[in-house]
C-alpha cells in the first residue's frame, strides 16, 4: 500500500507532495554535538502559483535522538535517552526555473515545537521528563525531479528556540 501511495503521490505535477527525509543537526551547539537524526516526515501544499514563484504550505515532524549523562552526588553516572520529537508547520516559496524545469530552488519561514523526552536508561529508578520548547525557524534548499514520480531534495534549517527559564539563548 506504501509503494502504491509513493507511486500515486509524489508527483511534481500534482498540488502536494509527501516527503520522508534523513536530518543531519550540524553547528556547534547542545543539539549539533549531542543528537543524531533519526527521522523527518513532511508533507507540502502548493495553493498558488504567480509566475515563476509557487506558494506552499508545509507540515513536518521529525525526531533526533541522542544521550545524556549525569552524575550522582555519590559519583554514580546516570545515562539517559533523551529523544526530541519536533514539529514544524512552514510557508514556502519554490521558484520554478524555466530553463532548468526540474531544478526548484525554494525557501520557507516557519515554527517549531520541540518535545524533549529524557527517559533514563542506567537501570536506576528515575523518573522521565519531558519539557517543551519553541521558535521561529527559517530556511533554504532545492529540489530535482528526477523523473515525474520522484524528487531529491536537500535543505538547511535554522531554528532559534526562545529563550525560558535560565535557558541558554541557542539556534540549531
Amino acid at each position: 500500500m506504501f509503494f502504491f501511495l509513493t507511486l500515486c503521490s509524489f508527483s511534481q505535477e500534482r498540488k502536494w507532495s509527501l516527503e520522508a527525509s534523513y536530518p543531519i543537526p550540524v553547528d556547534d551547539n547542545f543539539i549539533g554535538r549531542n543528537y543524531n537524526g533519526v527521522l523527518d516526515l513532511g508533507a507540502k501544499l502548493r495553493f498558488a502559483e504567480i509566475g515563476v514563484l509557487n506558494i506552499e504550505a508545509g507540515f513536518n515532524a521529525g525526531i533526533l535522538k541522542g544521550e545524556n549523562h549525569l552524575q550522582n552526588w555519590e559519583g554514580v553516572d546516570f545515562e539517559f535517552n533523551v529523544m526530541v520529537y519536533y514539529i514544524q508547520p512552514k510557508v514556502f516559496a519554490e521558484f520554478n526555473i524555466a530553463k532548468a524545469p526540474e531544478f526548484h530552488p525554494f525557501a520557507y519561514a516557519g515554527y517549531s515545537f520541540m518535545i524533549f523526552n529524557a527517559n533514563p536508561s542506567s537501570g536506576y529508578d528515575v523518573s522521565s521528563e519531558t519539557q517543551t520548547q519553541n521558535g521561529f525557524n527559517i530556511g533554504t534548499g532545492f529540489s530535482y525531479d528526477i523523473n515525474d514520480t520522484f524528487f531529491a531534495q536537500i535543505q538547511y534549517d535554522s531554528t532559534k528556540i526562545n529563550i525560558e527559564k535560565g535557558l541558554p539563548d541557542i539556534k540549531y
